[in-house]
């Protein structure tokens, strides 16, 4: 059997549904789902397939039938909206960063886990709706091998006179005095991301603990840091717009 979280699902034609999938194997599939006829149980857990739900399926007759079953529902997301946009964003993230069969660079247990943080999370400040979305942006985008940061001392640069830019072609990050522009190839990065290179280096990356040490830096450093991050991750996939994150909008 494998095991996947669904990252999506798209309704087509009569009823009929296709599904993105990550699975245990660290790729996205498609596959393509049709209403079960004349079974009450399959057709409840047909018409309860939705995002962010974990599912076992395996294929059958040389690929023309799937058999599956709903193993985790997350039924927590679906009750409370913060959950409900975060978990969005992030299935929505892992979709626009793969295609099709394609080997991912980070790693489904890591995914889950993180969603297992937010299920479990009774409540979430409006702060921590940053410090989910800002870590696990850095999480792909440091497990891609979009860009390397340098050595911490490196960071002694930074300074009232010199502001923190990527440089988009080299893919790494350079300082200067100048204000350098981004139809020059650079995107002007907060200098806060030094917070998110300590976490990287001294703690487990994506845990509660993190969450909470990003949350206590403040609204107005988180907002810079994501624009960056989300900015960078367009700039470095660029086979979608990141729709899902204008829901940010409503975590106020």
């Amino acid at each position: 059997m494998n095991k996947g979280l669904v990252l999506d699902v798209i309704n087509f034609g009569i009823n009929n549904k296709l599904l993105f999938i990550f699975c245990e194997s660290d790729k996205m599939e498609k596959i393509f789902l049709y209403p079960p006829k004349n079974k009450d149980i399959l057709e409840d857990q047909y018409n309860r397939l939705d995002y962010a739900i974990i599912i076992e399926y395996e294929y059958h007759d040389k690929g023309k039938k799937i058999y599956y079953e709903i193993i985790e529902e997350n039924h927590k997301i679906k009750k409370n909206l913060k959950k409900l946009i975060l978990t969005s964003i992030i299935c929505d993230l892992i979709k626009n960063s793969l295609q099709v069969d394609e080997k991912a660079s980070f790693f489904y247990n890591n995914v889950v886990d993180y969603l297992k943080i937010i299920v479990e999370e009774n409540d979430i400040e409006k702060n921590f709706m940053y410090s989910y979305i800002i870590l696990f942006l850095f999480y792909l985008l440091s497990a891609s091998g979009v860009f390397s940061l340098p050595d911490k001392d490196y960071y002694k640069k930074v300074s009232e006179t010199h502001n923190l830019f990527y440089d988009i072609k080299n893919t790494n990050f350079i300082f200067s005095k100048s204000n350098l522009n981004i139809e020059k190839g650079y995107l002007k990065c907060t200098k806060d991301l030094i917070i998110l290179y300590d976490f990287y280096l001294k703690n487990d990356f994506i845990t509660r603990q993190n969450l909470q040490k990003l949350e206590n830096t403040g609204i107005e450093k988180l907002n810079n840091l994501l624009f960056f991050l989300s900015n960078l991750f367009n700039l470095s996939y660029h086979r979608n717009r990141i729709n899902s994150l204008s829901f940010i909008n409503y975590i106020n």
